[in-house]
């Protein structure tokens, strides 16, 4: 199949509006009268959302098998002795790259995109099983039989054509999560104008004297839990052994901090749809796309001395914890620090801090402050990525240790 080459994504988030705002249209004034409106705005924002493609591409496999393609006969003059084409050995190599997210999002074609074919085969997610997406490359033998170095060339040659695939997924991902969190602010003002609408026509009820019947048995919307697929997790942080069956664990801190990191690259690659909105209004869309794997997320959560930026409650355990800044130098980061210290219970030991740099032109220098300040106050320090830092760290109120992940993503517009 041809991927990204079907239905505009404008036209399809269009049509998922729609269909949404005439579904709450038809409300009858019992059925939002006797329902909790909170409970509808989950239902249908997490119903749906959009899970943006993530790859795995540490996962890629790949498999050979014989082939042949058509070759034009240079001799070819008399069709009636002679034919015109003529079948010569091949080899395809097939590479599956394993993703998880909303499938529909493949075929979907985003405002910005290369022009060239997508052509692959897709798996799509399903239970608890990974999808994937499978890109075929076929190869004349006599090709590469004369390559010297027929590794490197196969994988350039992937590579290359990879890197377009790259590129149209983040480019739809960035539409897929700006949707997220436009249909949650429709919802509301769709559910508002609706039960203002049922009010309305209760007040007049009630000045008339006739009896407005409320159904007390309307049903309540309860809002679909969304199951997390199960993923590869990288090697854990080397931090201070803390015991463990009272945290979060390892894979449910490392898949969050992988989801954060997809969402925050994704907005580094739009960066004019995100450098215009202010900090809260970041926070709020990363939150959205955090509710399409968890559904317990939730922001400006009030946790011990405070409200913390994204608040992730697991089970009966701690939660995930992590502050959302404009970057505004050390300072920011030390203060963001002190809030965090103080959210934290004893039960909490694995949080982040999220910098987004708006207004810095040097985004290296930025870096490499982040960088000079977590070896000098921080231990066990993994430099994963280039804007990623994870540490180690001593609590201010105890002799306990947490495992902190610092991210800064670049949203810095030249004027």
């Amino acid at each position: 199949m041809n991927l990204f080459s079907n239905e505009r994504a404008t036209d399809y988030f269009r049509r998922i509006s729609s269909i949404v705002e005439r579904e709450i249209n038809a409300f009858t004034d019992e059925k939002i009268l006797g329902s909790n409106v909170q409970e509808w705005v989950d239902y249908y924002s997490q119903k749906y959302a959009l899970l943006p493609i993530i790859l795995f591409e540490n996962n890629i496999t790949q498999t050979i098998e014989n082939d042949s393609v058509q070759v034009e006969n240079i001799f070819f003059t008399n069709p009636a002795y002679e034919k015109r084409y003529f079948d010569k050995p091949a080899y395809r190599i097939n590479y599956s790259i394993p993703f998880d997210g909303t499938a529909d999002l493949l075929q979907l074609t985003p405002s910005t995109r290369v022009l060239t074919p997508f052509e692959a085969e897709v798996v799509k997610p399903f239970g608890e099983k990974i999808g994937s997406i499978v890109i075929s490359l076929t190869f004349n033998a006599d090709e590469m039989n004369s390559k010297p170095d027929l590794h490197a060339f196969v994988r350039g040659q992937f590579n290359s054509k990879f890197e377009n695939y790259r590129k149209m997924i983040s480019y739809i991902n960035a539409e897929a999560t700006l949707f997220n969190t436009q249909i949650n602010c429709s919802v509301i003002s769709w559910l508002q104008k609706r039960k203002d609408k049922a009010l309305e026509f209760s007040d007049i009820c009630t000045k008339l004297n006739i009896p407005l019947r409320i159904n007390t048995n309307a049903p309540n919307s309860i809002p679909i839990l969304l199951t997390r697929v199960v993923r590869q997790a990288p090697v854990a942080p080397q931090a201070k052994k803390i015991e463990p069956e009272y945290g979060i664990s390892d894979e449910d801190y490392q898949n969050i901090e992988r989801i954060i990191d997809m969402f925050c690259s994704s907005c580094e690659k739009t960066p004019a749809t995100y450098a215009k909105l202010a900090e809260e209004e970041i926070r709020d869309t990363l939150i959205s796309t955090l509710n399409t794997h968890y559904s317990n997320v939730t922001g400006e959560t009030f946790r011990k001395k405070g409200k913390t930026d994204i608040f992730i409650a697991l089970e009966d355990k701690a939660g995930f914890i992590s502050e959302c800044k404009v970057w505004h130098g050390l300072k920011a980061l030390e203060d963001a620090l002190t809030q965090l210290n103080g959210y934290m219970t004893w039960r909490d030991y694995k949080v982040s801090l999220v910098f987004f740099n708006k207004n810095n032109k040097d985004f290296t220098r930025v870096r490499a402050q982040i960088d000079d300040w977590v070896k000098e106050n921080t231990t066990n320090i993994e430099h994963s990525k280039a804007n990623i830092w994870n540490c180690t760290m001593k609590r201010n109120d105890n002799n306990e240790y947490f495992q902190l992940a610092i991210h800064v993503y670049d949203l810095y517009i030249v004027e």
